[in-house]
């Protein structure tokens, strides 16, 4: 197989860790800007919300349009997942489809050049991934699927219920990171406040502060993506006195409203 390769993450920065582990499952091919020249190609799409399906599809055909003969196209991610049998029956431009389940195993998936979709969804635990965009910051995925039932989201599913990665599992990665030059790191997940509790416990995200903070080398973080019902007074006063983190508190406003969760 050639070694030239063009990736493009779409959607959320949950979406750009998978991503950047796809990359470091990839690290033998050649990072390209140019799709012309790729010889394979790969699409990490969102199926959220319309704007960002329509965004996928629009993204996948035009490079279909513009690929070099004998190129592999491939279409991973959330709308993948949401849609998989009718994208691999409309879309035949795409050579292989795999979903939210098989990041670590996409260079499987073009030395096979078949579609995959796992049953679990793909955690991030021990994956080796290549952090973009920035020497210093990186985004920690906490966990993956979700527990709210808010009639907005569709994520649950895909993705299935709440499944938290160890907290020795992030601090090790953190620390991974760290040694590399990482010194500030956004945690995200779809539900970050209810981060553990599928592990029976309540406050998490307070024990992942009280952890990172003992992290040498960390100088900043914040935590993304809190909701209102399983966030305490507890935890915002935990974030108040870190000296790490930021009081900074990043909660989608349509939550608190109950006309749009009735919708």
């Amino acid at each position: 197989m050639n070694n030239k390769l063009h990736i493009v993450s779409l959607g959320c920065t949950k979406n750009l860790v998978d991503t950047e582990v796809m990359m470091g499952k990839l690290q033998h091919f050649e990072l390209t800007d140019n799709n012309e020249e790729a010889d394979v190609i790969i699409v990490n799409t969102c199926g959220f919300i319309d704007a960002a399906k329509e965004e996928s599809l629009n993204t996948v055909l035009s490079l279909h349009d513009a690929r070099k003969e004998d190129s592999l196209l491939v279409m991973a991610g959330c709308l993948s997942e949401r849609y998989q049998d009718e994208m691999m029956e409309q879309i035949p431009e795409v050579d292989i489809f795999t979903g939210v389940g098989d990041y670590d195993k996409i260079d499987e998936l073009l030395v096979e050049k078949k579609s995959r979709f796992s049953d679990s969804v793909f955690l991030i635990d021990g994956a080796q991934r290549i952090v973009t965009g920035s020497s210093y910051h990186a985004y920690i995925k906490l966990s993956e699927g979700c527990n709210q039932k808010c009639s907005f989201c569709a994520i649950p599913s895909f993705k299935g219920k709440l499944n938290s990665r160890d907290l020795d599992s992030i601090a090790k990665e953190v620390e991974g990171l760290v040694k590399k030059g990482y010194y500030d790191f956004s945690f995200v997940s779809q539900d970050s406040s209810s981060y553990l509790r599928d592990q029976n416990v309540k406050d998490g995200l307070s024990l992942l502060i009280q952890r990172v903070e003992l992290i040498e080398g960390v100088k900043s973080a914040r935590i993304l993506y809190l909701y209102p019902s399983t966030t305490s007074m507890a935890l915002l006063k935990n974030i108040a006195k870190s000296e790490v983190f930021h009081n900074y508190f990043d909660m989608p406003i349509q939550h608190i409203n109950d006309e749009m969760l009735r919708i």
